[in-house]
């Protein structure tokens, strides 16, 4: 939803922008819909806007949590509120899979993005450490890329550093930072 809202609806920030902004969300430690509003708050009018993104995304939903916990504690138990708790799995399983879907059709842009993707996720159910895929497969698609790139050039051009997200569209300095080194004299 915060994804059709920033890019499709306002238009605040690219899509390659918010993937970074995601990436980054998925390397600190917490809530990541509460850290991605802040982060967009960030974007959009510094740290202020921060203040302001954070405050009005936790506030309203620590209200509506507290009034849900009261409603629990003093209905929860009994038969006619069960079938309500019951409902409510299925649409957040299909809310939670109505976003994944809007965002692989964004990210994954490529067959080998997509193999990555799948790869991925595989060793994740079978229990790999999140943060050693999400480093091991970052760096195992720069290198592939790198190397696609690097047999295109010659041998004598300058080596370049291309960020995640960047991809050169005529040569490979088209949109790359340049980084020249040479031996010490």
């Amino acid at each position: 939803m915060l994804r059709q809202e920033v890019i499709s609806r306002r238009n605040w920030l690219s899509e390659q922008q918010f993937l970074d902004l995601l990436g980054a969300t998925n390397l600190i430690p917490g809530p990541n819909s509460t850290e991605m509003v802040m982060h967009v708050g960030r974007e959009r009018a510094g740290w202020r806007g921060l203040i302001v993104a954070g405050s009005l995304f936790i506030l309203p939903a620590a209200l509506i949590v507290l009034v849900l916990a009261c409603a629990y504690v003093g209905y929860g138990s009994r038969p006619q509120a069960e079938w309500l708790l019951y409902g409510i799995k299925p649409v957040i399983i299909a809310i939670v899979g109505q976003a994944l879907w809007g965002l692989a059709r964004t990210a994954v842009r490529s067959r080998l993005l997509a193999a990555l993707t799948i790869a991925t996720l595989a060793l994740f159910l079978l229990g790999v450490n999140e943060f050693l895929l999400l480093f091991g497969t970052g760096i195992l698609f720069a290198g592939i890329r790198n190397v696609g790139q690097a047999s295109s050039r010659s041998p004598t051009s300058s080596l370049v550093f291309c960020p995640a997200g960047s991809y050169p569209s005529q040569s490979p300095l088209s949109r790359c930072h340049s980084r020249r080194f040479s031996s010490p004299s």
